[in-house]
């Protein structure tokens, strides 16, 4: 693994170089500035990835929880129709039964929703803005500055 160059170790570099550049050894280390800068990069690139992935896992357990969410209100449905045909039927302890559950999955449906909502809200949203927005600008664009600034000082000596 090349040697990585820490911020103030180059600071200190640069303001050698600017006070003594006959003097200064900061071209020396230009080329493990340029090793830092590129492993960065590979790292961005890799953190990119990661989130990526984390993202369609995270649209894909939404998407599987709403289902979820909707056959449980079929579910419901269902036992309150059955609820209803049972008390039509004279059989009311059996249909009160039915409502009892179809109250209680209703209770319980009600908290899943809800974790649902503050999953898109609190996790979907912030991993689709930092995909799409924050990293999306980043990719290359630490190379190429730091390219073009070693060739305009490469010149200038």
């Amino acid at each position: 693994m090349p040697e990585c160059v820490s911020v103030s170790d180059f600071v200190q570099e640069v303001q050698e170089d600017w006070s003594s550049p006959t003097t200064s050894s900061f071209t020396s280390k230009m080329i493990s500035c340029r090793n830092t800068v590129y492993l960065l990069e590979e790292v961005l690139d890799s953190d990119r990835l990661v989130l990526q992935k984390m993202k369609k896992a995270a649209k894909a357990k939404y998407a599987s929880g709403q289902d979820h969410v909707s056959h449980l209100e079929q579910y419901i449905n269902s036992m309150e129709k059955l609820s209803v045909n049972c008390h039509s039927n004279g059989e009311t302890e059996v249909g009160s039964a039915f409502c009892r559950l179809a109250d209680f999955s209703k209770d319980l449906l009600s908290p899943m929703k809800n974790l649902l909502k503050s999953m898109l809200h609190n996790i979907n949203f912030f991993l689709d803005s930092l995909v799409k927005g924050d990293l999306r600008e980043v990719k290359g664009d630490l190379k190429k500055p730091f390219d073009k600034a070693w060739r305009d000082y490469e010149s200038r000596l």
